[in-house]
């Protein structure tokens, strides 16, 4: 399998992304503004591709470097 396509259960996501499982889930997950994810069943599963694109997205610049 693709590295990239590996999947990662929800507290080794939060620890890849520096985050508690419970912001992941929380604030994250629930609200819509966190990473894509799967679902199997109950288990909530995340890609290290979609971990990736999702912290990328959130990259800040500041101006000086523009």
């Amino acid at each position: 399998m693709d590295e990239n396509r590996r999947l990662l259960s929800e507290s080794e996501a939060a620890t890849y992304c520096g985050l508690s499982p419970d912001t992941l889930r929380q604030s994250h997950r629930y609200k819509r503004k966190g990473p894509a994810f799967v679902k199997l069943g109950s288990r909530i599963l995340y890609r290290l591709c979609d971990l990736d694109e999702w912290i990328e997205s959130r990259v800040v610049r500041s101006e000086d470097q523009q």
